[in-house]
């Protein structure tokens, strides 16, 4: 008999057990450990995917120094920029002001007392930075606190010494000077010859002399923790008169670069600020004395000797400036000249002038950009970094 054909069914389960068992021989972990649901396995043809990066954080640019400035409010950064004089019996007022905010800094007159200056000491105690209080302090009869602290000889008597015995005179001296709260001495006097409204305040009719003394009056003075101020820019020494009584002309600007240009030169390198003088130099001027003039501030001064430190100006109310302009309008003037301060006459004249230089500003006589360049310098010159100096005067960068 033939035989029968097995059935395919048969042959598929037999064909079926065999895989069974097969994938029965692999052990349990198949079984156990089933694919998530929802969740993709990665195969040959599609690698597991790269992970997105993170974005990379975006820095903040640091602000520069002029750009925390800009952030003061005006009248602040305005307040900076003025210095007043004062008498013993005005300090009060001095006091109020910088307590309000209106001024940066105060010029001795007179001969304070020890009670005198502890009042000015105690203003940086609640002022926003620092207030500074300067002094014309030469020597010989140019020496405001000669009576509280003794005297120091005249510029023409310490030339007959060596420059190490005078950086050691205005050493001990400007130690003396920093123990009272005084911050800025208005010296040395860098005028070459003794001409009207010098005098005996001058070192030599050299300038190479007058370079070496004075030298040594501002090492002894920074040893002491004193700022010096060199003075009159661009040279007062051959002058036709004294400025405090009217106009003075010096010799052409030509004669003053071959003599009285060169002790400045040589000492704007210096940690030291300038005093422009209220001169007119033929051919550079015009009919401006020179601390009104961006001929002889920007232009000389910064310009052709580099000069990048504070630059003040003799004070305004003296003949020379009060004969045509008003504290006001000399003020407006010097800052658009280049001056970093402006030394008014009085506390009394302060409010007027910071009215005068607000309005400018605002309606762009002034630029803003002026006054914050001069900011910066105040402020660094007071030892405030621009950005901090700008969120303790009110306005954060």
């Amino acid at each position: 008999m033939a035989r029968r054909p097995i059935p395919v069914i048969v042959s598929g389960v037999v064909l079926l057990a065999v895989v069974s068992i097969s994938a029965g021989c692999q052990g349990t972990d198949v079984a156990a450990t089933p694919t998530p649901t929802g969740v993709p396995t990665a195969t040959a043809s599609s690698p597991v995917p790269t992970p997105t990066p993170l974005p990379t954080p975006t820095r903040m640019p640091t602000p520069s120094p002029v750009e925390c400035a800009s952030g003061i409010p005006a009248r602040a950064a305005l307040a900076q920029l003025v210095m007043t004089l004062a008498a013993p019996d005005e300090l009060a007022s001095v006091i109020a002001l910088a307590e309000a905010g209106t001024v940066g800094s105060v010029a001795l007159l007179g001969s304070p007392t020890s009670a005198d200056l502890a009042g000015l000491q105690a203003i940086d105690t609640t002022a926003a930075v620092p207030f500074l209080v300067a002094s014309d302090e030469e020597g010989g009869r140019v020496q405001r606190l000669a009576s509280l602290l003794g005297p120091v000889p005249a510029a023409a008597d310490l030339a007959a010494r060596t420059p190490e015995e005078i950086t050691d005179v205005f050493r001990t001296y400007g130690s003396k000077l920093a123990s009272v709260g005084v911050d800025v001495a208005f010296a040395p006097v860098v005028d070459v010859g003794g001409g009207p409204g010098i005098g005996s305040r001058a070192f030599s009719d050299d300038p190479a002399v007058v370079a070496a003394d004075a030298g040594a009056v501002i090492d002894g003075y920074l040893a002491a923790g004193i700022t010096p101020v060199i003075k009159h820019f661009p040279g007062h020494g051959s002058a036709s008169g004294d400025t405090h009584l009217g106009f003075a002309t010096t010799p052409s600007i030509d004669v003053l670069r071959t003599r009285d240009l060169l002790p400045f030169a040589e000492l704007v390198d210096r940690d030291v600020w300038v005093m422009v003088g209220h001169l007119l130099v033929p051919g550079l001027t015009e009919d401006l004395p020179a601390s009104l003039s961006p001929a002889a501030i920007d232009g000389l001064l910064r310009g052709e000797l580099g000069f990048g430190g504070v630059v003040i100006t003799d004070a305004l109310g003296m003949g020379a400036v009060a004969q045509r302009w008003t504290n006001p309008e000399a003020a407006l003037l010097a800052l658009l000249a280049g001056a970093d301060i402006v030394m008014v006459e009085s506390p009394a004249v302060v409010p007027a002038v910071l009215d005068h230089l607000a309005a400018a500003l605002e309606d762009g006589a002034l630029p803003r950009a002026t006054v914050d360049d001069s900011v910066v310098r105040v402020l660094a010159a007071k030892g405030v970094e621009p950005c901090d100096g700008s969120r303790r005067l009110g306005s954060p960068p």
